[in-house]
């Protein structure tokens, strides 16, 4: 066949060769080795450079040399050494003066030999170097010094780049790197280092969008690549359809120089039996990327990446910041000279050593030259500072600095060279105090307001940094500049950072690509033990003690300010002495200079970082415009790839900039940074941040001036040696009137950036399609809540109002006391510190709440009188996808449990791992149920049994376990902590027993918590004897509501199960309301009936029973969080064990509120009034009061809630018009269909499209599915509804199109038709043990009884409604015609709209006035209850969760302020129910409202325990409608 092959490709040629018969025209791969060895040019030696050098000088080449000769010779094959070009020019042009062992004339001889016989070559750049240091000229220079090398030897100038450890560079990087050039780069990312959200092992484009400009990219993740090269098959670089492989031989080690020839022969038998039969051969970058080229224009499916990378190494070139500083200055002399000068060797030579500061090695390995992890203590510090080992590494950074000096020596006796001086001399003189000679002294409570021809500025009092910023426009009449500056930050504020040991975990839980556990890596990225010194986490800023004025000439000033640190930060930790600020506008010069100096800085190796804050005000800025330069080009914080550097971005001097908002939208304002490179956007951190959810952009920008975090090489302390204490860092404010943009800018928007939407490009549409068909789009994004931190207080409640706090417990001081939380050895009752103790708790449901209003929540909590909180931890809220964790913003339960512990609550800590809280799947991740886990899909012979002893289910539940507790375990009472129990499992007695279970739980618990933390089970007293263990391993605890037993009934069965007098009463759940389903009537409950079981359990045992309130703030179900009930009460057959619930039970999903008539509702307000009585806060807080004797804390007021008005949603577009956008490609082949978990979905709604043969569909044809849809389906033809299927209707459906009159649906000229069956995925049930699979749990859909095959599936989450293209036009989708007569007396289901699903969008205005002085905005309530019928709210691109008012009770959605924006904010609705038209219009409100239509009353529903509780409609709400499996209540429309 082979033979037979070739001869077609003599016979068809080339191309057709290419396109159909690759396979055979090259049966093996061509495999290209690239050998080589990382080089660090310092690490070893103390950091020393010369003796890096020197040994590749005197053994590494020589040896190149030698295995090059032997293996040519023994083996019949060519070794090639890639080596560096830095390394070579110093090799064949050696200067002296810097302590290098200069070659002899034969050594040089013969290594010119080798390199002409390939023996030794080079690649494009001179080394590993973290390219976005230095600016356009210095990167392009560096190009030049390898293709000068290449010249001289008559070789083609390199056009690959190797780069290695460091993990990725700038995309700016490209344009520069093209021009020079280089067409490919290559990246072997650090082992320890999380790889950027880009294709492995396989070529990809990597694209400028800007400037059009691309390279080919080839990244390897978790080393520089192959070791020596592993398994050739895993780690090589392969393309489809490409029959060259790339195959990267490092030799193992840092600066290991060369294979032996034993080395070599045992990497080529690797890769022969990898690759058999293949041609492999020694090669380089350039040779593989030439056939890449070639193959290129043929292969039209290249993955493709627009996004910026970034350096997540980049954070350790501000550990020297005085280094730092003078690189620049000699970078900005460099810049301004001309073209031709550069030319000139001396500049050449000023230039290579120049380039040694921004290679990627700042000094020694610090683990093997100083490991010290004891004397982390300044004192202890300080004390050794002249030991030998601190010696040598400062010894190393001398050394690593000190190319700064060699650069200056060889430009000695030139002009430039004068410069060069000049401009560090100028810089030295800066770094000292100012001096007031001259000045008038200002009282600190003068006016600090001061104008000047060009600006308007005040100082904030208390800091000395910016109160008010603007731009005074004299030569625009009429025009006003924004006020940058809002009352609640500065502006350009000093801020000292320390951190502790702790704060390290998000490199052990994020960052890390190998275990943290690895001996070597927390001493190479941490501070090993610096918690033995006590450090503390804190941001602190100084206080203005002085300012002085002057004014040279009219229209000017300058400002000082002189400011003092906490003397604590100078003696414990590096802060500086004092701070000053240096502020002027000088006489024609448009510019305002902000200096910032510290004086006497201490030195520590404690972390620390320092910064100077610049957040404008929301008001005036347009956060989502900040634009960083980089290189030369601007790049937006908010479009870096996951895993790439979020976080932190080295900038040139333009630095950043930020566009106006609203009327000041023509004006931008700039930051520029002489001497600082690093900028923090959004919330600063020190510490890589990888997901780029988390860039919350209102927070402005934060220059870091210098930062300690990183271990490996970096510079640890500073100052160091005799490096000055005082420093100066030069920043300069520009405004810009950007209307129209300045073709000459840095900042003006690259073509495209503010494009016009009408229509989606399809080139964007084929990239996102190319990317993920390759694995190469970003992961799942976080919740977009990731982007919110919990903000400061408003502080309504005080340490005044409450002196009975505990406040908030030191961990420190608490490791040195005893203190413990047990039950007693007898009297049935808890001691707290060795005392009887009895606590009245509440739930409240983190996860429920937005971040921002955590400490509010709890606030209130404490005033209703509580003194703990039980806290649920859902599963899928940390774990959304498998082993991608979430533990910031709304998922940061660490933050949540350490605001409740300041506040002096006790928690409760209730883990699970199921919970059930009316959260999907009881707070299980979806991805149990995809057979891509282990155990999980349909099929039940194999499937995991979740909830019990199967080690399938468990070795998922160890892995989260030991996950969750390790990171709680400090926060436990014992400990120091608020945790003072943590529940096992949850209401196990209603699927119990199964005692291994509990076993295995409580084994992992203790093994986190400790043996003395308490353990407990809770059950409704009838199930508690399933659900627990007798003995005194775990406490048994009971549940109920009101009026649901005697005391001594339910606490009767607690004692049971607990050993004599060791049974604490404690009712773990006592309902304050209940849940409400879709299509019932608001649950509520008696507040009289509460307060006297209330009373009951208070009182039971001598005044000593305990109590935990269900719920006591309510919350809100977001997005697609809410859970469901399968409810087979009325089905004789039910069985909870034998699984008849999915199949014959009525399932009804729990509302978007979670509101649960709670005394604190979900707006943060006073509850819902019981049924028969007032407010429920009230009474159980006076209650409360009475029995505990406690001090009554102040009401708290009410929260704000804002009625902006109503929004016309003018803008409309089907779904289906939007799949390109949603889901761009073809969707998913998939002979059968199945269930939306195992396309990797969690949520939302998902497309089964088929085409079918028109006949098939008409005279009555019957769809049939195998089993019922999970949840609700859409049943389209050609895009036109035709039918509608629930959960809760038979699995079938009589489509009803008569033929030939279908007309509109099925043309009669046509023979095909589309049927596309859209379902939607509501909750999954959070009760029981099975599994709740979304979208056809059944693969059989049978036409007129004939199985359909060969499905496309487009999944749709809904996650991004950015994608989504609305026309410009304000007009609603037109209509579907309406079919024949014959028709409507067919139809099945008269009750379906015209038209399919439809995106309305709007803009909502919020005035700016209205931000609180943490500029966040009122809530408010998002009224759907007039024409919407059911569908998906999404404001600024949040999901706030299902709408559905034609079903009732809910009418209104809660919209939390903090997810609102000054000006403009977009409100997007789906409406899947046929609900609205053209006349959209949707209405924010002051009120909630839960009294809309509802299917039936609530009465005697059911919990998994089945204890009900009953209520009543609210006057007004009539229970009227149709039932659930009705599901259509929206007006009547027909077909």
């Amino acid at each position: 066949m082979a033979s037979n092959a070739m001869l077609a490709c003599a016979v068809l040629g080339v191309i057709f060769c290419t396109f159909i018969l690759s396979a055979y025209c090259h049966p093996t791969p061509d495999v290209h080795v690239v050998f080589s060895s990382h080089l660090d040019i310092g690490f070893k030696d103390a950091g020393s450079v010369e003796s890096v050098v020197n040994e590749y000088f005197n053994q590494h080449f020589p040896d190149a040399i030698a295995t090059a000769s032997q293996v040519r010779s023994q083996q019949g094959r060519q070794y090639r050494y890639m080596t560096h070009s830095w390394l070579v020019s110093l090799y064949l042009d050696c200067p002296p003066g810097l302590g290098l062992d200069c070659p002899s004339a034969t050594a040089v001889t013969a290594f010119k030999a080798a390199v002409h016989r390939g023996d030794i070559y080079w690649h494009a750049l001179p080394f590993n170097l973290e390219a976005e240091v230095a600016d356009t000229s210095l990167l392009a220079a560096a190009v030049n010094i390898t293709h000068d090398l290449d010249a001289r030897f008559g070789l083609p100038p390199k056009m690959t780049v190797s780069q290695r450890d460091v993990p990725g560079l700038t995309r700016s990087a490209i344009p520069v790197l093209r021009s020079a050039g280089v067409r490919a780069i290559s990246i072997g990312v650090n082992q320890a280092s999380a790889p950027p959200g880009v294709p492995k092992n396989t070529p990809f484009i990597w694209r400028d969008e800007r400037t059009s400009t691309s390279l080919i990219g080839m990244l390897h993740p978790g080393g520089y690549s192959g070791l020596p090269v592993d398994d050739g098959t895993h780690e090589c670089v392969l393309a489809p359809g490409f029959y060259h492989v790339l195959c990267c031989a490092w030799n193992a080690g840092d600066n290991s120089g060369p294979h032996t020839a034993s080395q070599v022969a045992d990497i080529f038998d690797i890769l022969s039996k990898d690759f058999p039969n293949s041609v492999i051969r020694a090669s380089t970058f350039d040779e593989y990327v030439a056939e890449l080229l070639d193959y290129l224009p043929t292969y039209r499916n290249w993955p493709t990446v627009t996004q910026e990378i970034g350096d997540t190494w980049v954070y350790g070139v501000a550990s020297d910041p005085q280094k730092l500083a003078r690189f620049r200055a000699l970078m900005r002399m460099r810049s301004a000279l001309p073209e031709e000068a550069l030319r000139v060797p001396a500049l050449k030579n000023f230039t290579r050593m120049l380039l040694k500061i921004p290679e990627h090695t700042w000094g020694a390995d610090m683990k093997t030259y100083l490991p010290d992890f004891d004397n982390w203590d300044n004192a202890d510090f300080h004390a050794h500072l002249g030991d030998w080992d601190y010696q040598a590494v400062v010894a190393g950074w001398y050394d690593q600095a000190a190319y700064l000096d060699h650069a200056v020596e060889a430009l000695s006796g030139s002009p430039e060279g004068q410069k060069a001086r000049d401009a560090l001399t100028q810089l030295d003189a800066l770094w000292q105090p100012p001096s007031t000679a001259g000045f008038q002294a200002l009282g600190m409570h003068d006016t600090l307001t001061f104008a000047s021809h060009a600006w308007t500025i005040s100082l904030d009092p208390a800091t000395g940094a910016l109160a008010g910023l603007q731009r005074r426009w004299r030569s625009s009449p009429g025009r006003t500049g924004a006020q940058w500056v809002g009352s609640a930050k500065p502006f350009g504020v000093f801020t000292y950072s320390t951190y502790t040991e702790d704060d390290y975990s998000v490199i052990w839980d994020n960052y890390a690509y190998i275990s943290p556990d690895t001996w070597w890596f927390k001493q190479d990225f941490g501070k090993s033990n610096c918690s033995s010194a006590h450090p503390r986490r804190a941001d602190t800023v100084p206080q203005a003690r002085q300012v002085w004025l002057q004014q040279v000439s009219p229209g000017s000033f300058r400002v000082l300010v002189r400011a003092s640190m906490p003397l604590e930060l100078t003696e414990s930790a590096g802060g500086p002495a004092e701070v000053w600020l240096d502020i002027a506008s000088l006489a024609g010069d448009d510019r305002l200079l902000y200096d910032v100096l510290w004086v006497n800085k201490t030195a520590t190796r404690l972390p620390e970082a320092v910064w100077l804050a610049f957040q404008p005000s929301l008001a005036a800025a347009d956060a989502s415009s900040w634009l960083m330069q980089k290189l030369g080009q601007p790049v937006s914080p908010l479009d870096v790839i996951r895993n790439g550097s979020q976080a932190m971005h080295a900038v040139d001097d333009d630095g950043v900039a930020v566009v106006g908002t609203g009327p000041h939208a023509w004006e931008r304002l700039q930051i520029r940074s002489l001497d600082a490179a690093l900028v923090s956007p959004g919330k600063r951190t020190p510490f890589p941040n990888l997901d780029p959810a988390a860039v919350d952009m209102s927070q402005g920008v934060s220059f870091c001036l210098s930062n300690n975090i990183w271990g490996t090489n970096y510079v640890m302390w500073t100052p160091y040696g005799k490096q000055s204490p005082t420093m100066r860092f030069r920043f300069e404010i520009l405004a810009r009137d950007v209307s129209p943009p300045s073709s000459t800018s840095g900042f003006a928007a690259p073509p495209g950036t503010a494009c016009d939407r009408l229509c989606c490009p399809p080139g964007v549409l084929a990239l996102l399609a190319a990317l993920l068909a390759t694995g190469a789009a970003a992961a799942p994004s976080a919740p977009a809540w990731s982007s919110f931190k919990q903000g400061a207080t408003t502080g309504w409640l005080t340490m005044d109002d409450a002196p009975h706090f505990v406040g908030p417990q030191s961990r420190a001081l608490a490791a040195g006391t005893n203190r413990s939380f047990i039950v007693a050895g007898q009297g049935d009752v808890f001691l707290k510190d060795g005392q009887p103790f009895r606590f009245i708790a509440g739930t409240i449901h983190y996860f429920r709440i937005h971040p921002a209003y955590w400490e509010d929540r709890l606030m209130r909590l404490k005033a209703l009188g509580l003194t703990a909180v039980q806290v649920y931890v859902p599963w899928n809220h940390h774990e959304l996808y498998p082993f991608q964790y979430t533990w910031d913003g709304a998922a940061d339960v660490v933050q949540f449990l350490e605001t409740a512990d300041k506040l002096g609550l006790l928690v409760i800590l209730r883990p699970g791992p199921y919970i059930c809280a009316e959260w999907d799947f009881g707070g299980f991740p979806w991805w149990l149920g995809s057979s891509q886990v282990v155990g999980g899909g349909q099929d039940k012979a194999t499937q995991m049994r979740i909830r019990s002893d199967d080690p399938k289910y468990l070795q998922h539940v160890d892995r989260w376990w030991n996950t969750l507790l390790p990171r709680l375990a400090h926060l436990t009472y014992q400990r120091g902590g608020p945790i003072i129990a943590t529940q096992v499992e949850n209401e196990f007695g209603f699927i119990g027993p199964n005692e291994p279970y509990l076993r295995h739980l409580i084994a992992i618990a203790k093994a986190a918590f400790g043996p003395d933390h308490i353990l407990f089970t809770t059950d409704p007293p009838v199930h508690v004897t399933k659900g627990s263990l007798r003995g005194g391993d775990v406490l048994s605890v009971v549940d109920f509501g009101a009026h649901w037993f005697s005391m001594d009934d339910a606490f009767g069965r607690q004692k049971s199960m607990n050993p004599p007098g060791q049974s604490p009463v404690w009712c773990s759940e006592f309902y304050t309301g209940w849940l409400t389903w879709w299509g019932q009537a608001m649950a509520n409950s008696s507040i009289y009936d509460f307060l006297d079981t209330f009373d009951q359990i208070l009182r039971y045992n001598n005044n000593m029973g305990s109590v935990t309130l269900y719920m006591a703030s309510g919350g809100t179900n977001f997005g697609y969080t809410a859970g469901s009930q399968v409810d087979g009460t009325n089905d004789p057959t039910w069985d909870w064990e034998a699984g008849e619930l999915q199949a014959k039970g009525k399932y009804s999903s729990v509302i978007t509120s979670y509101d649960y008539a709670s005394p604190v509702s979900e707006a943060g307000d006073y509850g819902q009034p019981g049924i028969n009585g007032p407010n429920k806060f009230e009474l159980i807080r006076a209650s409360i009061a009475n029995h505990t004797g406690n001090a009554v804390l102040p009401m708290p007021p009410r929260p704000t809630i804002h009625a902006y008005g109503s929004v016309a949603l003018t803008q409309q577009a089907s779904l289906l018009s939007q799949l390109p956008q949603l889901v761009p490609g073809d969707g998913i082949l998939s002979d059968l269909p199945l269930p939306m978990e195992e396309y990797g979905q969690q949520g939302g709604l998902i497309l089964y499209r088929i085409e079918v043969n028109s006949s098939q569909i008409f005279n009555n044809a019957t769809l049939y599915f195998g089993d019922r849809v999970h949840d609700s389906a859409i049943i389209m033809v050609n895009g036109i509804v035709i039918g509608r299927l629930d959960r809760n209707q038979e699995a079938n459906l009589e489509l009803g199109i008569n033929a030939p009159s279908a007309g509109p649906v099925v043309p009669s000229n046509s023979s095909a038709a589309i049927l596309d069956i859209l379902v939607e995925g509501y909750a999954r049930r959070n009760t029981g043990t099975e599994f709740d699979f979304k979208g056809l749990p059944s693969s059989i859909v049978l036409l007129n009884g004939l199985p359909l095959t060969g499905w496309r599936v487009f999944t749709l989450p809904i996650s991004d409604t950015s994608v989504l293209c609305f026309p410009k036009a304000a007009a609603a989708p037109a209509p579907a015609p309406a079919l024949a007569p014959a028709k409507l007396a067919a139809a099945p289901h008269p009750n379906v709209a015209t038209n399919g699903p439809i995106f309305f969008k709007g803009t909502l205005y919020v005035d700016p006035s209205l931000a609180d002085n943490l500029g966040r905005f009122p809530d408010s309530y998002l009224s759907v209850a007039n024409g919407w019928n059911k569908g998906l709210v999404f404001i600024n691109g949040y999901n706030i969760g299902p709408y559905w008012p034609a079903f009732g009770p809910q009418e209104t959605q809660y919209v939390p302020g903090p997810l609102l924006k000054a000006c403009d904010n977009e409100i997007i609705l789906l409406e899947t129910g046929g609900g609205m038209g053209s006349n959209a219009v949707v209405t924010f409100t002051t009120a909630a409202n839960f009294y809309g239509p509802a299917t039936q009353s609530f009465g005697g529903a059911a919990t998994e325990g089945g204890a009900a509780i009953s209520a009543a409609p609210s006057p007004g709400s009539p229970a009227v409608g149709k039932q659930f499996g009705g599901h259509m209540v929206m007006p009547k429309t027909e077909l």
